[in-house]
């Protein structure tokens, strides 16, 4: 099964650098532009979400920003577009790879 995410990120600027942090799992990069500091941010959250026990400790608000699921060869999208969101804060698109078996399912 593949999850995708749309999740905030607030992008700051510190000096010479640009922080991007997803509020939502308190995972972040940085990057030397804009551009970096997203691509990083975005794999730093796969990285953290592809671990089996953060898909469970946090399955609710996976599912929370989950824009699609996919099993197999069907894809189920769902209509999560927030758009009141600050001048700062971007929507990143993450996607992570979840076990789709009846006996252990993303939120047990």
């Amino acid at each position: 099964m593949i999850i995708k995410l749309e999740l905030p990120i607030e992008l700051t600027k510190e000096d010479s650098l640009f922080i991007a942090i997803c509020p939502v799992f308190c995972v972040g990069s940085q990057g030397k532009t804009e551009e970096e500091a997203l691509s990083n941010a975005k794999e730093a959250l796969q990285l953290y979400l592809e671990d089996e026990d953060v898909q469970r400790e946090h399955a609710d608000e996976i599912m929370q920003y989950a824009v699609s699921l996919i099993f197999s060869d069907k894809e189920f999208k769902s209509d999560i577009h927030s758009s009141d969101y600050h001048s700062n804060i971007h929507l990143l698109d993450v996607e992570i790879h979840g076990k789709s078996e009846a006996t252990k399912p993303l939120g047990a």
